[in-house]
Formats: structure tokens, sequence, C-alpha cells
């Protein structure tokens, strides 16, 4: 934790109690934008970086119809519309001492924890960024930087899509 500057070192959390505290106090503190809802576009993270520069740090950009879904690797990520959710975050530049490989792990252990919550008991994080299901693949996070150093966390989610349809989770 050396790379955190001295005055956000108390906002490390130990306990459940902490981070409740922490968390009422961020959003006491920050402004997060409205939700951005497309209706149908390439892909989220595309999207993003093209307007980006425009939006403020934590927009939030969504769809249920991604026509050119991407991955990690240029692999594709498909689905038929309406049952994938997509979205894209606008997130402040890191500081450099925080590794980019973290940022997935973040994302995905997130959702773990919500599904979970949820009752989704089996949800696990397969790294470095995808959230699996028992055996299937339930979610997939692709991080992009910008121009300006903002990541663009775009994570997909088969929200609606039958079990025959959810990717194969070492794809």
């Amino acid at each position: 934790m050396e790379w955190l500057e001295a005055s956000h070192r108390d906002w490390l959390v130990e306990t459940p109690a902490e981070a409740t505290n922490w968390r009422t106090c961020l959003m006491e503190k920050a402004h997060f934008p409205s939700p951005l809802h497309l209706e149908s576009v390439e892909s989220t993270n595309t999207w993003m970086l093209r307007e980006g520069d425009t939006l403020p740090e934590w927009s939030v950009v969504y769809t249920f119809d991604q026509t050119q879904g991407k991955g990690r690797r240029g692999r594709v990520w498909t689905s038929l519309p309406g049952d994938t959710l997509a979205m894209s975050v606008l997130v402040p530049a890191m500081p450099e001492e925080v590794p980019a490989t973290w940022i997935p792990l973040l994302a995905g252990s997130s959702l773990v924890r919500v599904l979970r919550n949820l009752g989704l008991d089996f949800a696990q994080v397969k790294w470095p960024n995808d959230v699996l299901v028992g055996p299937r693949k339930l979610s997939g996070t692709l991080v992009e930087q910008t121009v300006r150093g903002s990541l663009i966390v775009g994570i997909g989610i088969n929200v609606f899509s039958a079990a025959d349809r959810l990717p194969d989770p070492d794809a």
C-alpha cells in the first residue's frame, strides 16, 4: 500500500462497518452522473473511447443491444439483442503504482460480491477478467485506456441468455 498517499490511507477498510462508512462518505462527497442508456451501439467501450473526453469521470453507458462487442486479444463478444447487459464505466486515471491488471480483477470481484448477495453462491472470478457461475461464463471485462489516461471498464453480463448460449469458460 506504499502507493497510497498519506491522506488516502485512512480510507482503507478492515471491517464491514468501516466499508459501510466508506461507501456513505463516498456517496456524499462524489458526484456520479446518471447512467446513459443507448438503444443499440456497436460497443459500449468503442462508444466511450469516442465520446469519453466530453463526459465526466464515473460516467456509465449501457445497452442491451451491442452489435460488435469485443473482448481481450481481439476476441469478439457476441449476443442476441436483449440477452446481454453491456456497460462501460469511465474511471479516472490510476496512479502509476496501481497495476492495470488489478482493474478487471476488481471489477470481477465486485460483480461476484453482488451476485452472491443475490443468491448465486457459485459465482467466482476466473482470472484475469471473467466471472463464472458454476461451469459457465456469465461475464467478461475489458479495460481500455483513453488518450487522457482515464480507463474504460467494459463489462458484458449474460443476463437473459439461455444456458445453451452462454459462452464456454475458456472463450
